[in-house]
C-alpha cells in the first residue's frame, strides 16, 4: 500500500472522529480518548484521561489533529534513519510522480526515503494486528487502538493490553 493511500485512509478515519475538548463537558469520572504526539517516533499514541484533566488542553485530543502534526514532519518509522541516494541526500516527493525516486529498497514517506522493510513491518503491526487467530484487536473509528506500551491507560473497559514488537494494543474480552 502506498504511503499516500495510507495517509488518505488515516485522514478519512481521523475526520470521522473530530470533537473539540469542551470544559463544560467535564465529568471527573468520565475518561476520554486522546492522542498524544511523540516527536521522536513522529507518531500518535492513544491515552484515556479524565475529561477534566488540564493536560487535555496541551495534548492533541482528536486523532485528526495528531495526524496533521505527523504530516507536517515526515520521519521514518520506528525512529530509523532515512536511506540516502548516492549523492548523500535522502529527499523525494511522494506527491509528485515526476520527482526524484528513492533508492532500491526504500519508499518515499512525504519528502524522505525510508527503508521499505522497516516501514512495512511498522505499518503491518500498527494496522493489521490481531490478538489471537480470528480475534481482531480493539478498534476506534476503524483503526486499531494502540499506544506506546501497556503502562498507559488506553484500552476500553474489559479489554486486555498486549505488547507487540513496536506497540501495545488492546484485545477484547473473550
Amino acid at each position: 500500500m502506498s504511503s499516500i493511500c495510507l495517509l488518505a485512509l488515516l485522514f478519512a478515519a481521523a475526520f470521522a472522529s473530530l470533537k473539540e475538548f469542551d470544559q463544560e463537558d467535564c465529568d471527573k469520572s468520565h475518561k476520554i480518548l486522546m492522542y498524544i504526539y511523540e516527536p521522536l517516533l513522529n507518531d500518535c499514541f492513544a491515552v484515556r484521561v479524565n475529561s477534566c484533566d488540564e493536560r487535555a488542553k496541551s495534548k492533541y485530543y482528536t486523532v485528526a489533529q495528531c495526524i496533521h502534526k505527523i504530516a507536517k514532519t515526515p520521519r521514518c518509522a520506528n525512529a530509523s534513519r532515512p536511506l540516502k541516494h548516492s549523492d548523500g541526500s535522502s529527499t523525494c516527493d511522494s506527491n509528485d510522480a515526476g520527482a526524484r525516486k528513492c533508492p532500491k529498497g526504500a519508499v518515499c514517506k512525504g519528502t524522505i526515503c525510508c527503508d521499505a522493510t522497516i516501514e512495512t513491518d511498522y505499518l503491518m503491526e500498527k494496522y493489521v494486528t490481531s490478538c489471537n487467530p480470528g480475534v481482531k484487536a480493539s478498534r476506534e473509528n476503524g483503526q486499531i487502538l494502540f499506544s506506546r506500551n501497556c503502562s498507559i491507560d488506553f484500552c476500553p473497559d474489559g479489554a486486555a493490553c498486549t505488547m507487540g514488537r513496536h506497540f501495545a494494543f488492546c484485545c477484547p474480552p473473550f
